[in-house]
């Protein structure tokens, strides 16, 4: 008997030590600095965390999430630079409206680019060819819709 007079009153001491427990301070918003700026042109947002900006970029640009967006510019940069054309393979997995700059600073990661290759890599480029290829898929979409 005596063990279930222990148990309770230490659920008792338990539940007590719930209400002496210090609350967390959150930070006002005057109080956290926005330094990650969101990189789509006519966007003036800015924020507190990466994560933040990330969930941003998701929800209002189409961004889809980070691994998403760093995966595809990954195989565009790859496949354009080594091979100078896009495979079409990979255009069909473009479901993304990725943000200015990702694709130069993919180039610049990448492990299978030579330096020269990075040096001679241009983002326009690679865009403007992007956007010949994928024209003629979005406007078939606009009329069968």
């Amino acid at each position: 008997m005596q063990d279930s007079d222990d148990l309770s009153s230490l659920t008792l001491s338990m539940l007590g030590s719930k209400q002496r427990r210090k609350k967390h301070l959150r930070r006002t918003a005057h109080e956290i600095s926005k330094e990650f700026s969101c990189p789509y042109s006519g966007c003036s947002k800015s924020f507190g965390s990466e994560g933040s900006l990330n969930l941003h970029m998701k929800i209002k640009h189409n961004g889809g999430t980070k691994t998403e967006r760093e995966r595809i510019a990954q195989l565009l940069v790859e496949s354009y630079v080594l091979t100078k054309q896009l495979d079409p393979a990979i255009l069909d997995t473009i479901d993304l409206n990725l943000p200015p700059g990702l694709l130069r600073l993919t180039a610049e990661k990448s492990e299978k680019l030579k330096p020269e290759q990075i040096q001679e890599f241009d983002e326009t480029e690679l865009l403007e060819c992007l956007n010949r290829q994928l024209a003629p898929k979005f406007r078939q979409m606009i009329v069968d819709n």
